[in-house]
């Protein structure tokens, strides 16, 4: 994809979402072992995330995933610090570009590995608010209720 977005067949903001969609991926299997060696877990997840960072061209609806995809990253391999660095600006950049969903997406990331139940519930009224019913449940299930 990248070699075709290269050549100018496909526009490189084209690829944001697959970009992304990677990286959740990549981050999934570091997050649950689907992936057996834990170095190439994380060698893997990292050049994802980063691919979906810095070639996410001129798209900028698909900066706020890719910073939420590099938060959970540097969480998952014990740079607590830098990842509450990187959902910060997630939850920035959502603000600024009026994206209500990131953010919520954001809020239920920090929530679920902070254990934090406010940012939980913000999450969860922001999901129900946007009729995001299989997320509202999912914060529901994180939360116990």
């Amino acid at each position: 994809l990248q070699k075709l977005a290269d050549e100018g067949v496909l526009i490189s903001s084209a690829l944001a979402p697959v970009r992304n969609n990677f990286a959740e991926a990549c981050i999934t299997a570091l997050d649950d072992g689907t992936i057996h060696e834990l170095a190439l877990r994380k060698k893997v997840a990292y050049y994802a995330c980063e691919n979906a960072l810095n070639r996410g061209g001129a798209f900028w609806g698909g900066k706020p995933e890719a910073l939420r995809w590099r938060g959970t990253y540097e969480w998952l391999v014990g740079n607590q610090e830098k990842a509450r660095g990187w959902w910060e600006r997630s939850m920035q950049l959502s603000e600024e570009y009026k994206m209500p969903y990131e953010k919520a997406l954001t809020l239920f990331e920090i929530g679920k590995r902070l254990k934090d139940t406010e940012r939980l519930r913000a999450a969860k009224w922001m999901f129900e608010a946007l009729d995001a019913e299989g997320d509202f449940e999912r914060v529901k299930v994180e939360m116990g209720s």
